[in-house]
């Protein structure tokens, strides 16, 4: 019975400990139980009944050491302020102004949603080059990344696993200042969370 218990729980120590207060008992108890346990890791393949139920319920019960260094920081630590909320569509002048500010990227809106991210150096080279009464952000040369929404309370390793749930290239950090109202604070690209565990 102790054999039985120890193999399943893949815990020894326990499975004697419950069964038998006897001293004496312990010591070839405890010989059959890893005999058990040994014999049904190894020769089944069978993992513990807690590490089974914790597969099933989808959760993790090991972190990669990726996952480790990622969950200890938020998101907020490594996400870039440095960007402009702008529409797709802008008059030349609009374009000029932002093209002026001393920012990284622009978080390119259509319908009121974030659609992807640009660089505004790309804005600065097409502006330099051509001239048109209007500038159609999806259109202009240029790198653009797609992106999805994040919460500001979520860790690295969330957001690791939202861009790659997601395929796309960035995230969008979003505070909720009321229920349903949330409004953009930061951008955190793939590269940002790379850079960040390279120097872990």
């Amino acid at each position: 019975m102790g054999a039985m218990m120890g193999a399943v729980l893949q815990a020894t120590l326990m499975a004697v400990m419950k069964l038998s207060h006897i001293p004496g008992i312990i010591r070839p108890t405890m010989l059959v139980i890893v005999i058990a346990n040994i014999s049904a890791s190894h020769g089944f393949k069978t993992k513990s009944i807690f590490q089974t139920q914790m597969e099933m319920l989808g959760l993790q019960y090991k972190q990669n050491p990726l996952s480790k260094a990622l969950s200890r920081a938020s998101v907020g630590s490594q996400m870039s302020k440095r960007f402009i909320r702008v529409a797709n569509l802008l008059s030349w002048q609009e374009a000029q102004s932002y093209a002026d500010r001393d920012n990284v990227w622009l978080l390119v809106a259509k319908n009121h949603a974030a659609v992807f991210i640009l660089r505004l150096e790309n804005l600065k080279i097409y502006l330099a080059s051509a001239q048109d009464t209007s500038v159609d952000l999806t259109k202009i040369p240029g790198l653009r990344k797609d992106v999805t929404r994040i919460l500001l309370q979520a860790t690295l390793s969330e957001a690791f696993d939202k861009l790659q749930i997601s395929g796309v290239q960035a995230l969008v950090i979003v505070r909720m200042s009321a229920p349903l109202i949330e409004s953009p604070v930061g951008i955190l690209t793939r590269e940002d969370i790379e850079s960040f565990y390279s120097r872990a």
